[in-house]
């Protein structure tokens, strides 16, 4: 049972407790009295609090932004871990359908351009990487993207996971073009 109450010797401080309860029993008969623990809880549920805003800020910032983040493992398929919400308004799927199917990402990018990517089935050598390629929009046209990873690694050295995002550089790559043409 929790509980929760003001200290009188500091006003406006909010305190908060646990409190377990327990029969105690004398002999084989029924129990005589009930005993109780009283645990201060304050520091914990001040971190949950501050956990539970640090979650909806984070959350936010990820809707907010124009860039797509991600993660995924450090094998040859890059399996998908996390994919943020605001994928569906930059290429118009559910983050779900990258983290359900493991070749989603790779079939949705331009065959000519796989190669340029990170799911052109090489390994990768460097810690850092970033990709200009073309992406299937959920629509069915393709649009220009940048991608940058950073491989996270182990105190060993060990490939943990790679973190990255992209965002779309369409009108960038139409601006190229048309100063191109002109």
């Amino acid at each position: 049972h929790e509980i929760s109450g003001e200290v009188h010797s500091q006003p406006g401080v909010m305190r908060y407790w646990v409190v377990s309860y327990f029969p105690i029993f004398q002999g084989n008969e029924a129990p005589s009295s009930v005993g109780s623990v009283l645990l201060e809880i304050t520091d914990r549920k001040r971190a949950e609090l501050e956990l539970r805003l640090a979650k909806e800020r984070l959350q936010y910032l990820l809707a907010a932004s124009p860039a797509v983040i991600f993660s995924c493992k450090p094998s040859e398929n890059c399996t998908v871990t996390f994919m943020s919400e605001n994928v569906k308004e930059v290429l118009g799927y559910d983050a779900r359908e990258f983290l359900e199917n493991p070749s989603f990402w790779k079939g949705k990018i331009y065959p000519k351009d796989l190669e340029k990517t990170h799911l052109n089935g090489e390994g990768i050598t460097e810690d850092m990487v970033g990709y200009e390629y073309r992406l299937q929009h959920k629509k069915g046209y393709y649009c220009w993207v940048y991608s940058e990873l950073k491989l996270l690694r182990d105190e060993r050295g060990n490939p943990l996971e790679w973190v990255g995002y992209l965002i779309d550089i369409s009108d960038r790559k139409a601006a190229e073009t048309a100063l191109r043409d002109s």
